[in-house]
């Protein structure tokens, strides 16, 4: 699925400035975010970037600024040799032609702007293209978690265990290199489908990781070694965590197969968890989506595992109040 959307220098400036004139007004990030997605739909900047612009505006930073450039002639009359240029290759780079024409990519990116109708456009991946019916059940999921992760909340989400999977490769290949003098760079080919890899299951809460394990070599996840290797001692685990306290333990992950697989099912009722709902066509509201695994490789500290699945509540709640239309 694709969505073809440019934003340019003053689209930015306007946001900024909408954003601190909310933020003056004391609503917070999440509540402009709301406001900018019903006065600009499709085009609103992301949640993560106006609590970007909030933490710099409580901090007293500027969040809205406009330099302008330095005077000078600019040159006018390349609209129609550009045009020519695109139109025998409409993939190529702005570099490329301030090559060909022998000037500045600036000039060129100014020319385009005024004497073309050309701009530049990016496609934006999307995991399902949602109809009405899926906002519906989104919006209802949603409502379906809230109460939960709520009441989770109340003891710092001490027993909320939620999971992902993904797939890690033996070799990342480095993208950059250094070199001396007139060396030439190194080729190196991309990762394919059937390079060396092994896949990483992990469960983890707000206090830590749970459970990581490494699908062996040869081997492929399916619901029996989900539930006796990665199911079974977490249960244990969490039995010893809870003791002789009366408490629920939630258990969440996404709707992969092996996940709704019977097996896995039958296990899950006669374990200590409670599973948490999780809306179909909703990865973008699943914490280790839009979290874990983009830092596999870091240092993650408690604070920074708390605010995730916090940050999980704030998705939900905009997801209810945009009707389902908001794909975050």
């Amino acid at each position: 699925m694709q969505e073809y959307i440019q934003l340019h220098r003053i689209d930015w400036t306007r946001y900024r400035s909408v954003a601190d004139f909310l933020f003056h007004q004391g609503k917070n990030a999440k509540e402009v975010f709301i406001v900018m997605q019903e006065t600009y739909p499709n085009r609103a900047p992301e949640l993560d970037t106006i609590q970007r612009w909030r933490r710099k505006f409580d901090e007293r930073e500027i969040i809205v600024c406009y330099v302008l450039s330095p005077v000078r002639m600019p040159i006018v009359g390349l609209g129609p040799e550009i045009k020519r240029i695109i139109d025998q290759d409409p993939y190529i780079s702005l570099q490329r032609i301030a090559y060909l024409l022998g000037l500045d990519k600036l000039i060129i990116q100014n020319a385009i702007t005024r004497e073309t109708q050309f701009h530049k456009v990016h496609t934006r991946w999307i995991p399902h293209q949602l109809d009405d019916t899926n906002r519906i059940k989104r919006v209802n999921g949603a409502k379906f978690m809230l109460p939960t992760l709520r009441k989770c909340k109340a003891n710092d989400y001490r027993y909320l265990q939620t999971s992902d999977e993904s797939y890690v490769f033996y070799c990342y290949r480095h993208s950059s290199q250094w070199i001396e003098g007139q060396q030439e760079a190194k080729q190196e080919p991309r990762k394919r489908e059937h390079d060396p890899k092994v896949m990483l299951t992990v469960f983890w809460s707000a206090h830590g990781f749970r459970i990581q394990y490494w699908t062996p070599k040869g081997q492929t996840m399916d619901a029996k070694t989900f539930t006796q290797d990665v199911l079974r001692p977490l249960d244990k685990q969490m039995r010893n965590i809870v003791g002789k306290e009366r408490v629920s333990v939630y258990i969440h992950y996404d709707n992969a197969s092996i996940h709704r697989a019977e097996h896995t099912q039958q296990f899950v009722h006669n374990s200590i968890f409670t599973l948490l709902f999780h809306p179909p066509y909703s990865p973008d509201i699943a914490p280790s989506d839009y979290y874990l695994f983009s830092r596999l490789k870091t240092q993650i500290s408690q604070a920074e595992l708390y605010r995730a699945i916090d940050s999980w509540i704030d998705r939900l709640e905009i997801l209810i109040a945009t009707a389902g239309k908001d794909e975050l």
